[in-house]
């Protein structure tokens, strides 16, 4: 599963945005704001999130504006949900979050709809909230007549992008060794994974082995190295911006 830049301004200016859109998030989702895990539907926080992962993916223009944002929050409504409390675990911590669906339904301009469904397609590559390098925050757009038919392409890649980072759990278990190698020979030895496209996102994650690997063009891998980064970029983005709201919060 792949699009462009071009593809998406090109959904922007030329289709006709739905005024009601339908979200899964498939796997744990959560937002951080004043130092405290948001693990419940705050729309805000769902198109800050949005909004900064594509300004972190693309250079080409800037979408945050804060004028942006509100207009946005004001013209959108949840009006339906199926959500369910659950926890993803981290390095010993258990973050709270939540899985299922919402229904937002849209007012305002034709131009709005059209930037809101842009940013939704857009979340279905980068995720939503925090730790998306991780695996948390993944989504999907429901089509009208039911949920988008998943290929086994996007299986394959959502399998790879989930444990990309598996190795760190081996590493820390003494193994010592760089986490994308030891993440691919546990998978592929101990788990029995003997597909080569997802065990190449684990192995490929890093851009030092991904240089180096004779990979095909269109391998799963290309795309969990750029989705690892813009998440990963993004996280430090919000954590920085966190500890210099705390550091003003002391200082006061």
């Amino acid at each position: 599963m792949e699009t462009t830049y071009k593809e998406l301004m090109d959904h922007f200016y030329e289709d006709d945005g739905k005024r009601y859109i339908q979200i899964h998030f498939l796997s744990p989702t959560a937002f951080k704001q004043n130092g405290r895990y948001l693990f419940f539907i705050r729309i805000r926080c769902v198109f800050q999130s949005l909004m900064n992962k594509y300004d972190s993916a693309t250079a080409e223009n800037t979408m945050h504006d804060e004028d942006t944002l509100e207009q946005i929050c004001e013209h959108a409504q949840v009006i339906r949900y199926d959500l369910k409390s659950v926890s993803f675990s981290l390095e010993g911590v258990r973050i709270p979050s939540f899985i299922g669906k919402i229904t937002i339904k849209l007012h305002g301009t034709d131009t709005m709809a059209n930037f809101v469904n842009m940013l939704f397609e857009f979340g279905e590559y980068s995720g939503v909230g925090i730790k998306t390098s991780l695996g948390m925050g993944y989504m999907k757009i429901i089509n009208e007549g039911g949920r988008k038919m998943i290929t086994d392409d996007q299986i394959k890649l959502m399998i790879g992008s989930l444990l990309h980072d598996i190795g760190k759990v081996v590493y820390r278990s003494g193994d010592g060794r760089n986490h994308s190698q030891s993440g691919y020979e546990y998978l592929k030895n101990e788990a029995h994974i003997s597909d080569d496209e997802i065990l190449n996102c684990v192995r490929y994650h890093h851009g030092m082995y991904l240089k180096n690997a004779s990979l095909a063009e269109d391998d799963k891998a290309y795309v969990v190295y750029y989705a690892d980064n813009v998440a990963a970029f993004s996280d430090r983005r919000e954590r920085r911006k966190q500890e210099k709201a705390d550091l003003i919060k002391r200082c006061r």
